[in-house]
């Protein structure tokens, strides 16, 4: 009552151990923030929709197994923690509504999965999901343009989307305690990325371009990475598939700006199509398609990335075309090998 009679721009019901939410806080016209943390609440009225105010919701900590309702019609909602909460799954409708929201906190939940309609929270700038149970990140979290810090730390992720590089701004992304195995390429595009964390995964070789990342902070302890251990090996015979060598011959053609072999790819597009697959080798920068030798370099990352942290000596993948390459003594990469325990 003395909240109706002031008016508050704040309103902070913390702790106090309330497991109903009076609908008369719905009369709080001028709230822009409400602070609910730590009670016992499991649903919020459908009166809080008259909050038309209403910035920035705190409902972390309590029983709400999906979350409200009501939320759908807070249209200026910016800020919504919702952490340590029994969520199992977020409502698509609540989503598509939330235009406006800049962070959400759904740490310590029970999500295993994030619908594809996240993507519809277009002013997101801040996601956190850790400790939950996420078994894969949907792609349409990448079309999140405005994200900038992304914490999935503590779930069961075993890969990062293919498409992260299309997010843009991304200044942080946390995912350490998961089970990744392995770094899209389009991790290494991502130009605005100061601080990296991929600890306690299953990472053995970091990309080849991960040396163009400009990170400040970057830690990847307790995963499996490759150790520069010699052991002996066998050189397999190496002949090359006439397919591999009429690629490699064409793709070094069409760089040629005086033949008219690019003119001539173009009326064949699935050829054309499968040509823009080459890459190009580590050692020689000349292009091949099917047929390469995956090696890795071990580089003091602080070293080659000045990074503010000391990750120590890591791994990075690199691609030879031919053994003849691989034999030259101008680079300093080394063939991958199993070892029997």
């Amino acid at each position: 009552m003395s909240a109706i009679k002031s008016q508050p721009k704040k309103l902070n019901l913390a702790l106090k151990d309330i497991d109903a939410l009076p609908p008369i806080v719905g009369q709080v016209r001028s709230l822009e923030s409400l602070n609910l943390k730590s009670n016992r609440l499991d649903e919020l009225p459908i009166e809080l929709a008259t909050l038309e105010k209403l910035e920035s919701l705190n409902i972390g900590g309590n029983n709400f197994p999906e979350l409200p309702a009501v939320l759908g019609r807070m249209k200026k909602l910016s800020v919504l923690h919702a952490f340590d909460n029994p969520v199992t799954e977020l409502n698509p409708n609540i989503l598509n509504e939330l235009k406006c929201l800049t962070l959400l906190n759904l740490n310590n939940n029970q999500l295993t999965h994030l619908p594809w309609e996240i993507s519809n929270l277009t002013s997101l700038k801040n996601l956190s999901v850790d400790g939950n149970r996420i078994k894969q990140l949907p792609k349409e979290i990448c079309f999140l343009s405005e994200l900038e810090e992304l914490r999935v730390a503590n779930n069961e992720l075993t890969r990062i989307p293919c498409d992260i590089d299309y997010l843009k701004n991304l200044n942080k992304l946390y995912a350490q305690k998961n089970q990744i195995d392995q770094l899209p390429d389009g991790i290494c595009k991502l130009r605005k990325l100061d601080v990296l964390d991929l600890s306690a995964n299953r990472l053995k070789t970091f990309p080849s371009h991960f040396l163009k990342l400009r990170l400040k902070e970057l830690y990847c302890e307790e995963n499996n990475l490759l150790q520069h251990l010699p052991v002996h090996s066998i050189q397999e015979d190496e002949v090359l598939p006439l397919k591999e060598l009429v690629a490699r011959a064409v793709v070094v053609e069409m760089k040629d700006n005086t033949s008219r072999m690019r003119d001539w790819v173009k009326a064949y597009p699935e050829t054309e199509k499968v040509l823009e697959l080459a890459a190009v080798c580590s050692v020689c920068n000349g292009p091949f398609l099917n047929t390469w030798l995956e090696c890795v370099q071990f580089l003091d990352c602080k070293r080659a990335m000045k990074t503010r942290t000391n990750p120590g000596v890591l791994p990075i993948k690199g691609f030879i075309c031919s053994y003849k390459c691989f034999n030259s003594p101008s680079h300093n990469y080394y063939g991958i090998a199993s070892l029997e325990a």
